[in-house]
């Protein structure tokens, strides 16, 4: 496996890569309606203007497999609610569900990491589903500690997110 920065030419496959893994990882969190219309085609489009358009202030990188295909992808970038520090944010980290514990998303961390160090940034947050049990051990097993909680509504649902945060983002680039 490697990893790379993400282009314009990835998009369909983060795309797919978004589709199933929200599918899978939310199955019993977000609205089985919700999850069930995603389309594809939409999604696509939408992540090929962020490629093209968003990276400047963001980073992306996409994991491949020994094959070059693109098996998982992290975006990350400035913190969307700054709290007068120097955090940035993982806005997006996914794996395509059969290739979950492969080491995969311990890579695309810490890509992101080196990425947002080299950038300027010496913390890290993102928010996780409450609910997502997997996802939130997998960050403290990254040293990610639990901090503030806040609701939202999706899909008509009322839904509850964590931010995990490492204070010291030298210690995700290793």
């Amino acid at each position: 496996m490697h990893v790379r920065a993400m282009a314009p030419a990835d998009a369909p496959v983060v795309a797919r890569i978004q589709r199933d893994a929200w599918r899978a990882a939310y199955a019993g969190i977000v609205p089985a309606d919700y999850l069930a219309a995603m389309d594809l085609v939409a999604l696509t489009r939408t992540w090929a203007a962020r490629i093209t358009h968003d990276m400047p202030a963001l980073i992306g990188y996409v994991a491949c497999d020994t094959r070059h295909r693109v098996i998982g992808y992290v975006v990350a970038g400035p913190h969307r609610d700054p709290a007068g520090d120097d955090a940035a944010e993982i806005r997006a980290i996914y794996v395509a569900p059969d290739r979950h514990g492969e080491g995969v998303g311990r890579s695309l961390m810490q890509a992101a990491a080196v990425g947002l160090r080299a950038a300027g940034f010496g913390a890290v947050r993102l928010w996780v589903f409450v609910d997502n049990t997997p996802a939130r051990a997998f960050y403290e097993t990254l040293g990610g500690t639990a901090g503030q909680r806040h609701t939202f509504k999706l899909g008509g649902a009322l839904l509850e997110e964590i931010d995990y945060r490492w204070p010291k983002l030298a210690r995700l680039c290793v």
